[in-house]
């Protein structure tokens, strides 16, 4: 079944649902910025783990940013009956991958749940890791460490934080274009985009265990 409206859209497969008892996983569509984050990271993860994982009803929200959360509202108050005597958990992806580190919140009655499902990876450095290798081996556009490391002393320093802004590489370049007003800067801010877009997409390759 599937019910589309303006702010929200529902997919349930009830071959696979099981009917007493639900697991919501869910997102939204709209976003503040470019969404390469927040919330296109997300979605991709979303949607490769409804591959594999069935017994899921997977919601994915619109107006979320600048309305404050109608789409979602409406779908709960419209459901507010089935959600109170069946829902399980709903867990929420709109950051699957932004930066090296890992951050989620939850209920307390879902902590021991992310501590278990961190266990699961025993260190991030051997993913970021295979994920150099594989670029390294794309055929379209193979990842050379040389020009890396050159660039990474060049272009490493920004002008933000990275642990606590969203995309200060695209950041920088908007606020260099701004500064100079060219042609060229203007395109860098383009590259800018497409390397977030293309990091999001080799994450989602990650968190699909494409990597071995």
């Amino acid at each position: 079944m599937e019910l589309l409206l303006s702010c929200f859209l529902v997919s349930v497969d009830y071959n696979q649902v099981f009917f007493y008892r639900y697991v919501i996983l869910g997102n939204h569509r709209d976003a503040w910025a470019f969404g390469a984050v927040d919330p296109n990271s997300g979605t991709a993860a979303l949607l490769e783990v409804l591959l594999d994982l069935h017994g899921l009803i997977n919601a994915t929200f619109d107006l979320i940013k600048l309305s404050s959360k109608i789409g979602s509202t409406e779908w709960v108050e419209e459901n507010k009956e089935m959600l109170a005597s069946r829902a399980i958990a709903y867990l929420n992806v709109d950051c699957a991958a932004g930066g090296p580190g890992f951050h989620a919140s939850t209920t307390p009655q879902l902590d021991d749940i992310i501590k278990q499902a961190t266990k699961k990876v025993s260190d991030l450095a051997s993913i970021w890791g295979l994920v150099a290798l594989r670029l390294a081996d794309d055929e379209f556009l193979p990842f050379n460490y040389i020009s890396y490391a050159l660039e990474l002393q060049i272009y490493g320093p920004s002008l933000h934080n990275y642990g606590s802004n969203s995309f200060p590489g695209i950041d920088d370049a908007m606020q260099k274009a701004k500064s100079l007003n060219t042609s060229d800067s203007w395109r860098f801010v383009q590259h800018e985009v497409w390397r977030a877009a293309r990091v999001v997409t080799q994450a989602s390759l990650v968190l699909n265990g494409k990597f071995t």
